[in-house]
């Protein structure tokens, strides 16, 4: 990962030829919302509570729904 172009719309086409030049195999996910703001992660949390056939691991919700109530809760 050296002379990557962090924090540049460059990041994933630049891994993807490091990974091809490497003889490497890469499986790419679905693309997931960034967390940039609180903001980001309220909108994430109403998203996630509208998704009924999206599942998470149990430590996942746990963790959005503790991440709720002090967001809740600060406000």
């Amino acid at each position: 990962f050296e002379n990557m172009p962090w924090s540049t719309d460059q990041v994933y086409t630049r891994t993807k030829q490091k990974v091809q030049e490497l003889g490497l195999s890469l499986k790419v996910l679905p693309t997931l919302r960034d967390f940039d703001t609180v903001e980001d992660l309220h909108l994430f949390i109403r998203e996630a509570k509208d998704r009924q056939n999206q599942t998470f691991s149990s430590r996942t919700k746990n963790v959005l729904q503790e991440l709720a109530i002090r967001l809740t809760n600060r406000e």
